[in-house]
């Protein structure tokens, strides 16, 4: 499963939150999610695993790690930060320009074009591993 695709799964799963984290509500359930823990939700992570062992996240979406020559419309922070990744990417966009959870499923559907180019998609973490960018 790309990125994207877990992404749009996970917002069925949880209802957005902002700022870029998983609230949960007083009885315990969960509250909304950002676009990156809703693909985590969607991959079967838990917040725990996504948020204190990144390398999970990272084997099961390699395209986390890779560096994005793409511009991103409506951002011109890449000045301040000349080498971001994609992860950090969706957090930035999410949290700083305020796009929606779509708008940021969206842009990294474009990257994945060219991440994975039209070879078969990794659907399991020993699949995804190979793809390793780190």
């Amino acid at each position: 499963m790309k990125l994207s695709e877990a992404m749009r799964l996970g917002f069925h799963l949880a209802p957005p939150s902002r700022p870029r984290k998983w609230r949960e509500t007083v009885s315990g359930s969960m509250g909304g999610a950002c676009p990156e823990l809703a693909a985590a939700l969607a991959a079967g992570l838990t917040y725990e695993q996504a948020t204190t062992a990144p390398s999970m996240l990272w084997r099961q979406f390699p395209i986390l790690t890779m560096r994005p020559a793409l511009p991103v419309p409506g951002c011109e922070c890449r000045i301040f930060y000349p080498d971001p990744d994609v992860e950090f990417m969706i957090r930035h966009l999410y949290d700083y320009h305020l796009f929606t959870r779509e708008q940021v499923a969206d842009w990294v559907e474009n990257l994945e074009s060219s991440f994975y180019g039209q070879s078969a998609q990794p659907t399991t973490l020993k699949e995804a591993s190979r793809y390793e960018t780190v």
